[in-house]
Parts: structure tokens; C-alpha cells; sequence
């Protein structure tokens, strides 16, 4: 099921006169991707703008330390940095 494309609307102005909302509404168009103005009551016009959201880019950078041992986010380091030969535990003392 996808999700309903909501969008948020920023109020930008409130004008008492639709001629001055009209100047505005033309002079925002060159900055952002959509532009409205509501009515209100009594006689008020308010100038909404909308623009999309930026997308993100992902960038999943690990530690050089984890990199570099080859070890998963969230292992256990102590467990694999014992030594194998011996096969000693590290402890806590």
C-alpha cells in the first residue's frame, strides 16, 4: 500500500488586499516550485508556498577501525580481538 502524498504548505505573507497578494504571489513564483493564496476571513489573504523535499543521498561510511578488521557494526570487539592461539579469554580485572 503506498503512503498519501501530504505536502506541507509554508505561510509566507498575510495581506489584507488581493491586489498586493497578486504582486507577491507573481514575485515568489521565480523562488519556489508552488505558490497559492487563501482567503480568510474577514478580508484576509494569506500566501502559502511549497517546495520538495530534498532527498538525501546515504552515505554509509564505517570506522577506518572497523574497516579495517573486517568486523560488522554492533559485534562484539572484544570477543573477536582475543587471542586465537592461546585461546584466551580477556577479562575485566
Amino acid at each position: 500500500m503506498t503512503k498519501p502524498n501530504n505536502k506541507t504548505w509554508k505561510t509566507v505573507a498575510t495581506l489584507n488586499n488581493y491586489a498586493s497578494a497578486i504582486a507577491m504571489k507573481e514575485n515568489l513564483l521565480n523562488k519556489h516550485t508552488l505558490v497559492k493564496i487563501k482567503r480568510g476571513y474577514p478580508n484576509i489573504f494569506r500566501i502559502k508556498v511549497w517546495d520538495p523535499l530534498v532527498k538525501k543521498s546515504k552515505n554509509k561510511e564505517i570506522s577506518s577501525t572497523l574497516k579495517k578488521k573486517k568486523i560488522k557494526k554492533g559485534r562484539n570487539n572484544r570477543r573477536v580481538e582475543k587471542n586465537v592461539k592461546s585461546n584466551e579469554k580477556i577479562c575485566s580485572r
